[in-house]
């Protein structure tokens, strides 16, 4: 290996050492809710797993970390190729955040805002609460919010007054860390007006709306998502913004590497649930397959199914040849994630300029970005 990759590499391990060796601390800063992130299921399964993972080192059952300073030199390789395939420097000072902030943790590392430049304008909002529908996401109240695009660079949209489904805290981190509406390397990656938008793993439609909301009513968003109570939402989504409702084209189905329909009563939830599930439950297209039947073009794909990407990239390999949507592909749900991805994009387009950001405080929401140079 060079002598860059053998700087780097220890460069790394020192940088997570600094870091790990520090007192944990917990975090106040209120870009974050942190103090709903501790109360909420995911905060208090990472409060427990950490207890347990703490006991099990001290006790010697335990050897290390999933992601440790151990993981990132045995995997040094394939992370140093990685960061050489991103094509700015920005990216590859991101992805090394990112990396450290796995290997230690929010309450150790400060992940970084880069851009000061709110997204969207809070104008007013309501409590959700609507019979049959929960009225919290993963234990943060919903709301209803009358939102404005306020970025000078996207004046296509400022006019637009847009009611979203979402909650406050969602709307802080799309301020804080803009996640999917990048600017890389001189591009804006986000959509466009009259573009065609693949929303894969829409959940409950908040960044559908956005999308519809970008690309107005001449364009499309194609939300796809194997769960019926988050096609009620996207529809609600839809149906609160009358204006620009002709966009959405919803679709109750997982996105994979193979189409089929699930026989025997279709799975629920009575809660929002973004993470993962068996998507064999569940009646599953692909983009390649849906794009032959329903689309002439694709413009932009975005794509976070809970650690199913590749799967999801293998079905879309002919959309992704003819067309060469921009995209926006979720790469934190597996370690692996952060080599595979990025080199399954290539190997589909090698035309393709990579980019990658991270967007949250914590380990989760890092996302590799692909464009047509």
């Amino acid at each position: 290996m060079s002598t860059a990759f053998t700087n780097w590499s220890n460069s790394m391990a020192w940088e997570a050492r600094f870091y790990g060796r520090a007192l944990q601390r917990r975090r106040k800063d209120p870009e974050f809710d942190w103090k709903g992130f501790d109360r909420s299921p995911s905060g208090r399964f990472f409060a427990a797993r950490r207890l347990v993972k703490q006991y099990l080192y001290k006790a010697g059952v335990r050897k290390r970390r999933s992601v440790s300073i151990d993981w990132m030199h045995e995997n040094a390789a394939l992370l140093w190729e990685t960061r050489c395939m991103l094509a700015d420097e920005l990216s590859k000072l991101l992805f090394d955040a990112a990396l450290i902030l796995r290997m230690t943790s929010h309450r150790h590392f400060y992940f970084p805002r880069i851009d000061f430049e709110d997204l969207v304008a809070i104008e007013s909002e309501c409590a959700f609460d609507m019979e049959g529908l929960p009225r919290d996401y993963l234990g943060a109240p919903l709301g209803i919010f009358e939102v404005r695009f306020q970025s000078e660079s996207r004046d296509d949209a400022n006019a637009l007054l847009m009611r979203m489904i979402g909650t406050k805290g969602q709307l802080s981190l799309l301020n804080s860390y803009r996640q999917y509406l990048v600017r890389r390397n001189g591009y804006d990656l986000s959509p466009t007006p009259g573009d065609v938008v693949l929303d894969c793993g829409a959940c409950i439609g908040d960044f559908s709306l956005l999308f519809a909301g970008m690309v107005g009513a001449q364009g499309q968003v194609h939300t796809f998502d194997p769960i019926p109570l988050h096609a009620r939402y996207c529809h609600l989504q839809a149906s609160l913004n009358p204006s620009i409702a002709p966009a959405f084209h919803i679709n109750t189905l997982a996105v994979g590497d193979r189409t089929y329909t699930a026989h025997g009563t279709h799975m629920d939830s009575d809660r929002i649930d973004p993470g993962g599930l068996n998507i064999d439950a569940f009646s599953c297209t692909t983009l390649d397959d849906y794009a032959t039947n329903s689309l002439n073009r694709v413009d932009f794909i975005k794509m976070d199914v809970e650690g199913a990407e590749l799967g999801a990239l293998i079905g879309a390999t002919e959309v992704i040849r003819a067309f060469k949507p921009r995209l926006a592909i979720s790469g934190y749900h597996k370690p692996e994630d952060l080599w595979e991805i990025p080199q399954k994009l290539k190997a589909l387009n090698p035309g393709y300029e990579l980019t990658f950001g991270h967007h949250s405080p914590v380990h989760w929401e890092s996302v590799f970005y692909a464009v047509q140079r």
